[in-house]
């Protein structure tokens, strides 16, 4: 095995990676660089040895405002509550979000879970007018994009037809929640 300084490298290593990666998708509109946004992801969640669900907080421009990773998991499973999503996208001020979750399996297909989930926090997303772009099954072996599959409920031009034309601006005092 390795020892405890060999670890401390490596982790040191992982992290540079990932803060060189998150600020070079923080430069430009993360939605023209794909690639970027796919190494970013798979360099933090690739080789977790839990599931973790990761979400990308978007801007009017596609740039990133927020990463967080929301919930953690087991091995085989993260779950997370609709409303988290949703409250964070509107606290950040984002307008379309990138959904994330790693398999530490190894094999990045989407469960029928993970399909559900994902029209859960669209159907959500939108009657705040947060569009979701993506959903991203991250692996040590590859990934796989839910939209890319024809796995998401709506398409883009769907779901930005179907939001109301002119939303109503949400005030919420500092300190109170939106949903009491």
């Amino acid at each position: 095995g390795a020892s405890q300084d060999q670890i401390n490298v490596l982790q040191l290593v992982a992290n540079a990676m990932t803060l060189t990666l998150r600020r070079s998708s923080e430069d430009r509109p993360i939605m023209q660089n794909t690639e970027a946004v796919l190494d970013y992801l798979h360099a933090d969640m690739a080789h977790r040895p839990t599931e973790v669900l990761r979400v990308l907080f978007l801007g009017p421009h596609l740039h990133l405002v927020h990463d967080e990773i929301i919930a953690t998991g087991t091995v085989d499973g993260v779950t997370c509550n609709t409303r988290e999503i949703v409250l964070k996208a509107v606290e950040v001020g984002a307008t379309a979000i990138i959904i994330s979750h790693n398999h530490p399996s190894g094999v990045p297909t989407p469960s029928p879970e993970d399909v559900r989930f994902t029209r859960y926090i669209a159907d959500g997303c939108k009657t705040v007018g947060v569009l979701v772009l993506d959903h991203i099954v991250i692996s040590r072996t590859g990934h796989c994009s839910l939209r890319a599959e024809g796995l998401m409920n709506l398409s883009i031009s769907e779901h930005a037809s179907s939001m109301p034309r002119q939303l109503p601006k949400i005030t919420v005092p500092l300190g109170e929640s939106l949903w009491e």
